[in-house]
């Protein structure tokens, strides 16, 4: 499965990743991880379903920065106007507009990955 690293810390070896079947977030925990992970970096793991949450094994860095813009995007999406209980900005999340974060132009997303 692919994945975009939503939240990452480095002196816990942890992660969260958006999945590109648009279900649970998946945890990553790995205390020997010789990978680096950062928000926005696409990766692709194995999915384990426990009974309280969806995990990553095997994780494998495909792109960095990939996705940078993705975890402040979503944020910025799930903020609801007070008064009509909507997102404020109305705007579906887009994983790829075409250009990357440094203006030039972006390749493009595996198929599965889509805007929510």
């Amino acid at each position: 499965m692919y994945g975009v690293v939503l939240w990452c810390s480095a002196d816990s070896r942890k992660a969260v990743i958006w999945c590109e079947d648009h279900g649970d977030l998946a945890f990553y925990e790995d205390v020997a991880a010789q990978t680096a992970l950062d928000p926005g970096d696409l990766v692709k793991f194995r999915s384990e379903q426990t009974r309280r949450r969806r995990l990553a094994r095997d994780l494998e860095l495909i792109e960095q920065d990939r996705f940078r813009n993705l975890p402040d995007d979503l944020k910025a999406a799930g903020r609801v106007h007070p008064a009509s209980n909507t997102p404020e900005n109305g705007k579906v999340v887009r994983l790829c507009n075409g250009r990357d974060a440094r203006g030039a132009q972006a390749k493009p997303a595996p198929r599965q990955l889509v805007g929510v």
